[in-house]
């Protein structure tokens, strides 16, 4: 790809792009003051940097009325923003003070911002991304990785009514599914007429390092002095690179090109994932509060040649199937695997294992066995036993019971069980989009542990869902057609 503007040498291109602070997309978004915009962006563009300098630009003014409220992922998202605030503020020297986190109800929801008030008696507040934290509020608002909030729809509909008495909204993200409220919103600026009037931005990574991304991240790093092995690469040399180190090309996609997931394919979809997520600080919090004597599952897919073993434990608690540990073991021979199983399997509380025991797993499965009898399942997949598993954690995760860590490798790894059309009428579960070459071994260590957690004793190697229930499962989606493919009507 030739990423040189026309009539331009490289050196003149790095004196072009050096002298700018701002790339030409981040100025176009400072610079537009629209009532309501949108900007779709790929990953590390700097959008929220930009977004940080516009908001105290906004703030500050001399007249200024509003005050500045910004939705961030969590609450050190939050933290982080503010603090680049802070930096520009300095700069626009507005006599900012930083009021540290402080709390907007001391009620039973406890929410909490990040203040920052300026010199003319106006505040930036960075909040988490509950939607309860806008309620009543008025101003300035700025939704920032909007898509990866717990109910997009629903932060949407309480921000937008304060916009009545004046103010504006900002919405900044990276997709995360074609049924996300965010690419709705996409979707209905450019294809459907825009009758919101928003104003439309964006920028995937090709068109941000073609601006001189990648010059300026290099900058950063030389200025740094940090030591590091791509500072001579080119442009297409950094672009291969995170193409090669993305975990799928459905990642690349979505991560960087914005284009988003297509969530008709998926078994779990990016709204059933995101909503099962939770931050580290909020999943240390929920697991401190559970005691040593709660049930344990475990799950233990074994990988096959480059593929690691994966081995999944969910601790059951308070209704909830809360994610407590995920090893992975890459290249360890069998017997240090094994060893490691028999490690956890020991421990009192864990009530129920299923193991795969499909080629390569049968001997670890059967020693297993004979050492903890009754609690150890062995698992031989097939289509059928699959199907059951699949169909059991859709169900789980629609029912909002499953917490899992608010991290892209394990909500990629979850969403890589697809599904796909076969002959006629059918559909079937495929591991194609995988993110070791269809291996989706994260996701089916999760699913024998969620499968361990309902079934009894004794070995088992496929159990037969009740007809009535197939009929019914996942609440109309095209699985309602699998138990035909699989022989179970």
């Amino acid at each position: 790809m030739n990423l040189l503007l026309p009539k331009e040498t490289p050196e003149e291109r790095i004196q072009r792009v050096t002298k700018a602070y701002w790339l030409p997309t981040q100025a176009a978004w400072i610079n537009d003051r629209s009532r309501m915009k949108l900007m779709a962006k790929c990953r590390r563009f700097g959008g929220s940097y930009c977004e940080a300098y516009s908001t105290v630009e906004d703030t500050a003014m001399t007249g200024q009325i509003f005050d500045a409220w910004v939705g961030s992922r969590d609450l050190l998202a939050a933290r982080l923003f503010v603090g680049d605030c802070k930096k520009f503020a300095r700069q626009f020297d507005a006599a900012a003070r930083d009021n540290g986190e402080v709390l907007l109800d001391s009620g039973e929801r406890d929410l909490r911002a990040f203040e920052l008030e300026l010199g003319n008696d106006r505040s930036i507040r960075a909040l988490s991304s509950s939607p309860d934290a806008f309620a009543g509020k008025q101003g300035r608002f700025r939704l920032d990785e909007f898509a990866l909030h717990k109910d997009p729809r629903q932060l949407y509909s309480i921000v937008q009514p304060a916009l009545i008495r004046g103010g504006s909204l900002g919405i900044i993200s990276t997709h995360r599914g074609s049924q996300n409220f965010f690419n709705e919103l996409v979707k209905e600026v450019k294809e459907k007429g825009n009758k919101k009037r928003i104003s439309y931005h964006e920028i995937n990574i090709e068109s941000a390092v073609q601006e001189g991304l990648w010059i300026k991240i290099q900058q950063t790093l030389k200025a740094a002095r940090v030591e590091d092995e791509r500072l001579g690469w080119s442009d297409d040399d950094f672009l291969q690179s995170l193409r090669d180190e993305c975990a799928t090309e459905e990642a690349w996609k979505q991560e960087f090109m914005c284009q988003p997931c297509d969530d008709n394919s998926a078994l779990l979809t990016w709204e059933e994932l995101l909503a099962a997520s939770l931050n580290q600080a909020d999943m240390q919090k929920l697991l401190a509060e559970v005691p040593e004597t709660a049930p344990r599952y475990l799950g233990l897919d074994i990988g096959r040649h480059n593929h690691p073993s994966v081995l999944w434990q969910w601790v059951k608690w308070r209704g909830l199937m809360i994610t407590e540990k995920i090893l992975p073991m890459h290249k360890l021979p069998f017997a240090q695997q094994e060893k490691i199983f028999f490690a956890h399997l020991s421990n009192a509380a864990v009530v129920n294992a299923c193991v795969d025991a499909t080629g390569l797993g049968m001997q670890l499965a059967e020693n297993s066995v004979a050492e903890y009898p009754g609690k150890v399942l062995p698992i031989t997949f097939n289509a059928k036993i699959k199907l059951e598993m699949a169909v059991k954690a859709k169900r789980a995760f629609q029912d909002r019971i499953v917490r899992i860590q608010d991290e892209a490798k394990v909500q990629y790894e979850l969403y890589s069980i697809k599904q796909r059309s076969g002959s006629g009428d059918s559909i079937v579960i495929t591991s194609e989009a995988g993110v070791l070459d269809g291996h989706a071994d994260y996701a089916w260590a999760a699913f024998l542990g969620m499968h361990a957690a309902e079934t009894g004793g004794g070995p088992v190697q496929s159990q037969s869902i009740p007809k009535g229930d197939r009929e019914r499962s996942l609440f109309g989606s095209p699985f309602g057609r699998l138990g035909r493919v699989f022989g179970l009507g």
